[in-house]
């Protein structure tokens, strides 16, 4: 009868144990799911914002088709910016790694052999065009 009496008091502990156990996890549960609607809410204004700045550039390319395709990928293309330290040394930036440009440049240059050069406007296009494209292009990337 002991030895039933020390069982039960430990599998009691042990209940009660595991019903802590279970009561943090709940909890756990619940701030992630807070913290996972807060990131899905802030991912959904990221993409309003991109969509806003692509409609900008729709507006501002899109009655001039001959230059559309060429400036789309200039305005597209992953660029690689310096910024500077607090010793005043320049640094690449840390989103845009010299491995990610490369492999996003190999993509592009499959379909165009010039694109690995550096952004020049396009023959015949709007100099003032091809400004703001690349505007457009930086305000995107500081996002």
């Amino acid at each position: 009868l002991c030895g039933f009496q020390d069982t039960e008091t430990a599998l009691n502990n042990r209940l009660l144990q595991c019903r802590t156990d279970k009561a943090q996890v709940v909890v756990d549960l619940s701030e992630c799911e807070q913290r996972l609607s807060g990131k899905l809410e802030e991912i959904r204004l990221w993409q309003e914002k991109e969509k806003k700045i692509d409609k900008e550039f729709d507006a501002l390319v899109g009655d001039r088709k001959q230059f559309y395709d060429e400036l789309k990928k200039i305005f597209q293309r992953k660029i690689s910016r310096k910024v500077e330290n607090a010793a005043g040394e320049t640094d690449s930036d840390d989103e845009d790694s010299e491995s990610d440009s490369n492999s996003n440049d190999s993509a592009n240059d499959d379909s165009d052999p010039h694109a690995a050069a550096a952004d020049v406007c396009p023959k015949d296009c709007d100099n003032l065009l091809y400004e703001k494209v690349l505007q457009l292009r930086e305000k995107r990337l500081d996002q």
